[in-house]
Protein backbone atom coordinates (compact mmCIF):
# COMPACT_ATOMS: atom_id res chain seq x y z
CA UNK A 1 0.00 0.00 0.00
CA UNK A 2 1.30 3.50 -1.09
CA UNK A 3 1.37 6.12 1.94
CA UNK A 4 -0.13 9.06 1.23
CA UNK A 5 2.30 12.78 1.33
CA UNK A 6 0.67 15.89 1.69
CA UNK A 7 2.70 19.55 2.40
CA UNK A 8 3.17 19.41 6.10
CA UNK A 9 1.51 15.91 6.88
CA UNK A 10 2.54 12.22 6.01
CA UNK A 11 0.90 9.25 6.36
CA UNK A 12 3.97 7.64 8.45
CA UNK A 13 1.46 4.49 8.56
CA UNK A 14 -1.80 3.70 7.35
CA UNK A 15 -3.94 5.56 8.51
CA UNK A 16 -2.07 7.60 10.52
CA UNK A 17 -0.90 11.66 9.36
CA UNK A 18 1.93 13.11 11.19
CA UNK A 19 3.32 16.47 10.82
CA UNK A 20 6.68 16.70 8.63
CA UNK A 21 9.05 17.89 11.10
CA UNK A 22 11.90 15.04 10.80
CA UNK A 23 15.19 17.07 9.21
CA UNK A 24 14.77 14.65 6.29
CA UNK A 25 11.31 16.36 5.43
CA UNK A 26 11.67 19.63 6.34
CA UNK A 27 14.78 19.89 3.56
CA UNK A 28 12.31 17.94 1.21
CA UNK A 29 10.37 21.14 1.90
CA UNK A 30 13.02 23.83 1.47
CA UNK A 31 14.19 21.86 -1.54
CA UNK A 32 10.35 22.17 -2.92
CA UNK A 33 10.35 25.85 -2.19
CA UNK A 34 13.09 27.10 -3.46
CA UNK A 35 12.38 28.15 -6.97
CA UNK A 36 9.02 29.34 -5.81
CA UNK A 37 10.99 31.41 -3.25
CA UNK A 38 13.15 32.86 -5.49
CA UNK A 39 10.86 33.85 -8.13
CA UNK A 40 8.58 35.54 -5.40
CA UNK A 41 11.79 37.48 -3.79
CA UNK A 42 12.89 38.24 -7.62
CA UNK A 43 9.93 40.33 -8.42
CA UNK A 44 9.58 41.83 -4.77
CA UNK A 45 12.99 43.36 -5.36
CA UNK A 46 12.51 43.91 -8.74
CA UNK A 47 9.85 46.82 -7.76
CA UNK A 48 10.38 50.39 -8.45
CA UNK A 49 9.75 50.79 -4.64
CA UNK A 50 12.59 48.88 -3.88
CA UNK A 51 15.04 50.88 -6.01
CA UNK A 52 17.25 53.26 -3.51
CA UNK A 53 18.08 50.09 -1.99
CA UNK A 54 19.23 47.68 -5.24
CA UNK A 55 21.20 49.61 -6.66
CA UNK A 56 19.67 53.25 -7.36
CA UNK A 57 22.01 56.24 -6.43
CA UNK A 58 22.22 56.71 -2.85
CA UNK A 59 21.43 52.98 -2.42
CA UNK A 60 23.18 51.76 0.80
CA UNK A 61 26.00 49.46 0.61
CA UNK A 62 24.99 46.04 2.32
CA UNK A 63 28.14 44.08 3.38
CA UNK A 64 26.92 41.75 6.49
CA UNK A 65 23.49 41.30 7.19
CA UNK A 66 21.59 39.99 10.01
CA UNK A 67 18.70 37.60 9.35
CA UNK A 68 16.88 36.99 12.45
CA UNK A 69 14.90 33.68 12.35
CA UNK A 70 16.28 33.82 8.44
CA UNK A 71 16.19 29.99 7.22
CA UNK A 72 17.44 30.14 4.15
CA UNK A 73 17.93 34.03 3.88
CA UNK A 74 16.32 34.03 0.19
CA UNK A 75 15.10 37.49 1.19
CA UNK A 76 18.57 38.71 1.90
CA UNK A 77 20.41 36.91 -1.06
CA UNK A 78 18.37 38.19 -3.31
CA UNK A 79 17.64 41.47 -2.78
CA UNK A 80 20.75 42.94 -0.25
CA UNK A 81 23.18 41.02 -1.90
CA UNK A 82 25.62 41.06 0.88
CA UNK A 83 29.22 39.50 1.26
CA UNK A 84 27.56 37.52 4.44
CA UNK A 85 24.28 36.58 5.73
CA UNK A 86 24.66 35.45 9.65
CA UNK A 87 21.37 34.08 10.49
CA UNK A 88 20.30 33.54 14.31
CA UNK A 89 17.63 30.56 14.05
CA UNK A 90 16.50 28.16 16.64
CA UNK A 91 16.54 25.55 13.89
CA UNK A 92 19.84 26.25 12.52
CA UNK A 93 21.34 22.59 12.54
CA UNK A 94 18.29 21.76 9.97
CA UNK A 95 18.99 25.01 7.56
CA UNK A 96 22.64 24.05 7.91
CA UNK A 97 21.78 21.21 6.54
CA UNK A 98 20.01 22.48 3.48
CA UNK A 99 22.35 25.20 2.36
CA UNK A 100 23.61 22.47 -0.44
CA UNK A 101 19.79 24.14 -1.97
CA UNK A 102 20.38 27.44 -1.52
CA UNK A 103 23.66 27.62 -2.78
CA UNK A 104 22.01 25.81 -5.77
CA UNK A 105 19.17 28.30 -6.26
CA UNK A 106 21.86 31.04 -5.61
CA UNK A 107 24.91 30.41 -7.52
CA UNK A 108 28.03 32.35 -6.40
CA UNK A 109 25.77 33.84 -3.39
CA UNK A 110 26.80 35.32 0.11
CA UNK A 111 28.77 33.66 2.84
CA UNK A 112 26.34 31.93 4.66
CA UNK A 113 26.93 31.55 8.66
CA UNK A 114 24.35 29.72 11.03
CA UNK A 115 24.16 30.68 14.87
CA UNK A 116 21.87 28.29 16.81
CA UNK A 117 19.86 29.95 19.58
CA UNK A 118 16.61 32.48 20.46
CA UNK A 119 16.68 35.72 18.44
CA UNK A 120 16.11 37.42 21.38
CA UNK A 121 19.27 36.68 23.11
CA UNK A 122 21.23 37.46 19.37
CA UNK A 123 23.79 40.42 19.61
CA UNK A 124 22.61 42.52 17.38
CA UNK A 125 25.61 44.90 17.12
CA UNK A 126 27.92 43.23 15.46
CA UNK A 127 28.91 45.39 12.84
CA UNK A 128 26.21 44.77 10.36
CA UNK A 129 25.09 46.91 7.56
CA UNK A 130 21.24 45.45 8.22
CA UNK A 131 18.84 43.60 10.48
CA UNK A 132 16.09 41.72 8.84
CA UNK A 133 13.20 40.02 9.98
CA UNK A 134 11.71 37.60 7.43
CA UNK A 135 8.78 35.86 8.52
CA UNK A 136 9.83 35.81 12.29
CA UNK A 137 7.97 38.72 14.10
CA UNK A 138 4.52 37.00 13.86
CA UNK A 139 5.94 33.72 15.71
CA UNK A 140 6.80 35.83 18.73
CA UNK A 141 4.44 37.67 21.53
CA UNK A 142 3.99 41.16 20.23
CA UNK A 143 5.62 42.38 23.62
CA UNK A 144 8.61 40.24 22.48
CA UNK A 145 8.59 41.34 18.89
CA UNK A 146 8.37 44.78 20.06
CA UNK A 147 11.01 44.67 21.98
CA UNK A 148 13.30 43.29 19.38
CA UNK A 149 12.78 45.75 17.14
CA UNK A 150 13.81 48.53 19.39
CA UNK A 151 16.83 46.77 20.28
CA UNK A 152 17.73 46.14 16.59
CA UNK A 153 16.92 50.45 15.96
CA UNK A 154 19.57 51.08 18.71
CA UNK A 155 22.12 49.57 16.10
CA UNK A 156 23.51 51.62 13.26
CA UNK A 157 22.10 48.98 10.87
CA UNK A 158 19.22 49.78 8.10
CA UNK A 159 16.00 47.77 9.39
CA UNK A 160 13.86 45.59 7.12
CA UNK A 161 10.83 44.06 8.35
CA UNK A 162 8.79 41.15 5.81
CA UNK A 163 5.85 38.81 6.88
CA UNK A 164 2.36 37.75 5.85
CA UNK A 165 -0.45 40.94 5.21
CA UNK A 166 -3.29 40.66 7.20
CA UNK A 167 -5.04 42.73 5.02
CA UNK A 168 -5.69 39.76 2.77
CA UNK A 169 -7.40 37.38 5.15
CA UNK A 170 -10.90 37.13 4.20
CA UNK A 171 -11.70 33.48 4.81
CA UNK A 172 -10.06 30.93 7.68
CA UNK A 173 -8.46 28.68 4.07
CA UNK A 174 -6.18 31.87 3.58
CA UNK A 175 -2.89 30.33 3.60
CA UNK A 176 -1.06 32.63 6.36
CA UNK A 177 -3.83 31.57 8.52
CA UNK A 178 -3.52 27.98 8.42
CA UNK A 179 -2.59 26.68 12.14
CA UNK A 180 0.72 24.57 11.04
CA UNK A 181 1.78 28.20 10.34
CA UNK A 182 1.87 28.74 14.15
CA UNK A 183 1.50 32.07 13.89
CA UNK A 184 0.89 34.07 16.99
CA UNK A 185 -0.48 37.19 15.45
CA UNK A 186 -0.94 39.15 12.15
CA UNK A 187 -1.44 42.52 11.31
CA UNK A 188 -1.97 44.46 8.01
CA UNK A 189 0.63 46.96 6.16
CA UNK A 190 -0.49 50.07 7.52
CA UNK A 191 -1.21 48.81 11.32
CA UNK A 192 2.90 47.50 10.51
CA UNK A 193 4.02 50.33 9.27
CA UNK A 194 2.93 52.47 12.46
CA UNK A 195 3.90 49.76 15.05
CA UNK A 196 7.53 49.34 13.30
CA UNK A 197 8.26 53.02 13.48
CA UNK A 198 6.71 53.57 17.12
CA UNK A 199 8.81 50.47 17.99
CA UNK A 200 12.15 51.58 16.59
CA UNK A 201 11.76 55.44 16.07
CA UNK A 202 12.45 55.49 12.87
CA UNK A 203 10.10 56.28 9.28
CA UNK A 204 9.78 53.66 7.01
CA UNK A 205 11.08 55.03 3.54
CA UNK A 206 9.17 52.39 2.02
CA UNK A 207 6.11 49.89 3.13
CA UNK A 208 3.93 48.53 0.84
CA UNK A 209 2.13 44.82 0.04
CA UNK A 210 3.32 42.07 -2.19
CA UNK A 211 1.49 39.06 -2.67
CA UNK A 212 0.23 37.82 -0.04
CA UNK A 213 2.88 40.08 2.13
CA UNK A 214 4.15 43.13 3.53
CA UNK A 215 7.46 44.85 3.45
CA UNK A 216 8.87 47.61 5.35
CA UNK A 217 12.17 49.27 5.38
CA UNK A 218 13.40 51.24 8.24
CA UNK A 219 16.89 52.74 7.44
CA UNK A 220 19.27 53.95 9.94
CA UNK A 221 20.04 57.90 9.75
CA UNK A 222 22.76 58.68 7.70
CA UNK A 223 25.48 60.46 9.53
CA UNK A 224 25.72 64.16 8.58
CA UNK A 225 29.04 64.61 6.10
CA UNK A 226 31.60 66.80 7.66
CA UNK A 227 32.21 70.16 6.41
CA UNK A 228 35.45 70.91 5.54
CA UNK A 229 37.38 73.27 7.90
CA UNK A 230 37.52 77.29 6.61
CA UNK A 231 41.35 77.88 7.82
CA UNK A 232 40.10 81.39 8.23
CA UNK A 233 36.76 80.77 10.30
CA UNK A 234 39.07 78.69 12.13
CA UNK A 235 41.47 80.65 13.02
CA UNK A 236 40.42 84.35 12.77
CA UNK A 237 43.99 85.83 13.41
CA UNK A 238 45.15 84.02 9.97
CA UNK A 239 42.18 86.07 8.23
CA UNK A 240 43.79 89.18 10.04
CA UNK A 241 47.40 89.23 10.84
CA UNK A 242 47.44 92.56 12.81
CA UNK A 243 45.04 90.65 15.37
CA UNK A 244 48.22 88.34 16.23
CA UNK A 245 50.27 91.19 17.23
CA UNK A 246 50.53 91.03 21.19
CA UNK A 247 49.00 94.47 22.85
CA UNK A 248 51.08 94.27 26.13
CA UNK A 249 49.01 97.09 28.09
CA UNK A 250 45.97 94.85 27.03
CA UNK A 251 47.21 91.41 27.85
CA UNK A 252 49.73 91.62 30.78
CA UNK A 253 47.72 90.74 34.04
CA UNK A 254 48.07 92.62 37.28
CA UNK A 255 48.48 92.38 40.57
CA UNK A 256 44.84 92.24 41.85
CA UNK A 257 43.35 91.03 38.18
CA UNK A 258 43.29 87.31 39.15
CA UNK A 259 43.67 84.52 41.96
CA UNK A 260 46.84 84.20 43.27
CA UNK A 261 47.87 80.35 42.68
CA UNK A 262 47.64 79.77 46.47
CA UNK A 263 44.28 80.76 46.05
CA UNK A 264 43.10 78.93 42.80
CA UNK A 265 44.62 75.73 45.03
CA UNK A 266 42.27 76.59 47.94
CA UNK A 267 39.66 77.11 45.50
CA UNK A 268 40.00 73.35 44.30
Amino acid sequence: MKLRKFRFYVETEPGLLQRRETEAQAIEELTRLAPELRRHYGRLWGRAETAPIRGAEGARNYKRVLALGGGLPAFEAVGLAPAEIVVVDFAADVYEQALPVFRATYPGGPRVRYIAGDLRDADLDDGYDAITFCHVLEHLDIADATAILAKAAATPADVFVYGPNADGAYQDTWMHLLPVHEHVWLAGLGWTRKWAEKATGRTAKAAFAHDEDLFVWLPAAKPEPVKALDPEAADPEAADPEAAEPQAAESAPTRNSGRSKRGAKAAK
